[in-house]
């Protein structure tokens, strides 16, 4: 708005309030608009204030890194949860204990390993012959180490032979002898494979039992399945008269679409890696892929497929530097025609960096994040206002996931920084194109309604039918009004508006930060007087809601505190008096109340007019 200084301090409301701008100038902010919001997430409502992390389960906590938490459909209207790791499968029930999907391999051969930690057998075993054991894989050995009997693991460093494996950072300093050819197992673990993380789709059609489930793939092992029914993890394809080539594969991504499981990234024994390679199984039976016809490579690109997600009535292939749409055809030996989007060299920079929604796909590319309509040529991009600042201490871009919030309208996305954690989301409100953020530490975040197919036995659909209404209150409760699922620490939690307290201990601190506000006319003084703050609180509480107050004349470059911001309890609006003098104002509020979610409506600055920034004459 243009100034015009008003002969007597004047109230200048801001509102609606806007999300954040890194890309312009800071003077040139938007009126509304923000330079840093931390911890808030921008809505139709105004600044909602994130909700606090409560823990959501009970039971063991994951001794690995949690990855993704899945939840599917099953035609008796249950709904099974699981835990992904980055090496195992883990049953979530929500009203009972974690527990560990076992796959394990044993013979009953006598087993020794000496003080360096290799493992020597008797006689040979199928599994170190055949691959069925591999590096990462968990060795379980009960013996008395002098104390009783227990049980202790190590991780597969090396298998050397069919009788001979090393492990990894071993650190028992004597040799162990077992008492029984019964006293060891191997756990065979998913990951870590190839790719980062683990990729998984629902089977959306049984003919049987046997078709029912979820497909995982990671560059490690074979397609596996997981058995909702029995609770089991196999191999998906066992006979090698169904196997692509007689021999099994290896794949990096899986996707279930039109009927068929379509796996791309592709290495087996006699190809090797084709990693621009995409195979599809056949139509009356998913598990068989021996048609020698049922493949494609699209060899047109210098980086590996990332990910295959279904949209529509379109197969989405996503690779490091492009992207094609396959698209069905009437021509029974390759049911999907792919074409090459123009995307100018821009692909997906991380297997996990997508997100389905209405309509399209949101994706994180090498220089910026996109979106990318059903049925559109090429990506629009969306997240020029903050990519810059989102990439910049991203240590790990194949780590960057994409997730989508139907509570805020919202997606996350989350880039971890110098560790592997996610300390950084970014969410993009999706009907306001607003960008907002939150500073956390966790191992991944999760959506449990949103998901590429959502049942079997002959329930197929599309990600939409996910969101259902019914079970939304069914599954949460007592603030949990969020599909999102975080994983932290071996545990799970969920966003709880009526929870005080951050991860059980900790306070949400919330940093809003104006751009250098001018009014419009930047060679003209002006002097704040006067900062409110108006509230809209979510839960009653008891607790007085504070913000630090401080300003800035030059750009941020220095800071002076100027007061704290109080809104007591009974009241939804604050102020702060102070007096600062500038041709332009920046405010930063900055608050570490414990206290329940809240959103802030508006704010508004006491101003008054003081004359020219430069005291010059028409005639010198």
């Amino acid at each position: 708005m243009a100034w015009t200084p008003p002969p007597s301090a004047q109230l200048f409301p801001v509102r609606p309030l806007h999300g954040v701008w890194r890309s312009i100038p800071t003077q040139q902010i938007p009126f509304g608009g923000f330079y840093d919001l931390e911890n808030v997430v921008v809505t139709e409502q105004g600044l909602l204030r994130r909700d606090a992390m409560v823990r959501r389960g009970s039971g063991i906590d994951v001794p690995e890194a949690i990855q993704e938490v899945v939840a599917v459909w099953k035609t008796d209207g249950s709904r099974p949860q699981i835990i992904l790791s980055d090496r195992n499968l883990y049953n979530y029930p929500t009203n009972s204990g974690i527990t560990l999907v076992e796959w394990e391999y044993h013979e009953a051969v006598a087993l020794a390993v000496d003080n360096a930690g290799v493992v020597t057998l008797t006689a040979p075993v199928t599994g170190f012959i055949d691959g069925d054991v591999k590096t990462g894989d968990q060795l379980f050995l009960t013996f008395d180490p002098g104390t009783g009997i227990e049980t202790r693991s190590w991780f597969v460093d090396l298998v050397v032979s069919a009788t001979s494996v090393t492990l990894l950072d071993y650190d028992y300093a004597t040799a162990i002898t077992l008492a029984s050819v019964n006293d060891w197992v191997v756990q065979k673990t998913l990951g870590p494979g190839l790719q980062p993380l683990l990729d998984w789709a629902v089977l959306g059609r049984a003919v049987s039992s046997a078709y029912s489930g979820i497909l995982l793939a990671g560059g490690k092992r074979a397609l596996v399945r997981w058995d909702q029914e029995l609770n089991t993890l196999d191999y998906f394809t066992t006979d090698s008269a169904k196997m692509f080539g007689g021999v099994p594969f290896v794949p990096d991504c899986v996707a279930f679409f039109m009927d068929r499981v379509w796996a791309g990234g592709i290495y087996n024994s006699i190809d090797g890696y084709r990693r621009q390679r995409i195979i599809w199984s056949n139509l009356a039976d998913s598990s068989n892929f021996s048609t020698a016809t049922n493949y494609i490579d699209l060899p047109y690109l210098a980086s590996a497929i990332k990910r295959l997600v279904p949209m529509g009535n379109t197969l989405i292939v996503y690779f490091g530097d492009g992207i094609f749409v396959g698209t069905p055809t009437q021509y029974p030996l390759l049911p999907l025609r792919f074409d090459r989007l123009d995307t100018g060299g821009v692909g997906l920079i991380g297997p996990k960096a997508v997100a389905p929604w209405f309509g399209g796909h949101f994706f994180v590319g090498q220089d910026d994040i996109y979106w990318l309509p059903y049925g559109s040529s090429s990506p629009q991009a969306i997240g020029t206002r903050i990519f810059n600042d989102a990439i910049r201490n991203c240590a790990h871009k194949n780590l960057i996931r994409a997730v989508a919030d139907p509570s805020t309208s919202s997606i996350l996305f989350g880039f971890p920084d110098i560790e592997e954690n996610i300390e950084h989301i970014w969410y993009f409100h999706t009907k306001l194109k607003e960008w907002s953020s939150s500073k956390v530490n966790v191992e991944s975040v999760s959506n449990t309604y949103v998901v590429d197919t959502i049942a079997w036995d002959g329930l197929t659909g599309t990600w939409d039918d996910g969101l259902d209404p019914g079970m939304w209150d069914e599954s949460y409760g007592n603030g949990e009004y969020t599909a999102l699922l975080f994983g932290s620490s071996g545990k799970v939690w969920i966003g709880n508006k009526e929870i005080n307290v951050d991860f059980e201990t900790q306070e949400i601190p919330v940093v809003i930060e104006t751009g250098d506000i001018d009014f419009d006319a930047p060679d003209t003084m002006k002097t704040v007087l006067r900062m409110n703050l108006k509230v809209d609180r979510l839960v009653d509480y008891d607790a007085e809601i504070q913000f630090t107050a401080y300003t800035s004349t030059n750009k941020g470059r220095n800071w002076r505190k100027v007061g704290i911001l109080r809104i007591p309890t009974t009241e939804d609006e604050g102020k702060v008096d102070f007096r600062v003098t500038g041709s332009f104002i920046r405010m930063r509020l900055v608050s570490s109340t414990m206290t329940t979610s809240y959103t802030i409506a508006e704010y508004g600055l006491r101003v008054v007019g003081s004359g020219d920034e430069l005291a010059l004459t028409e005639h010198s």
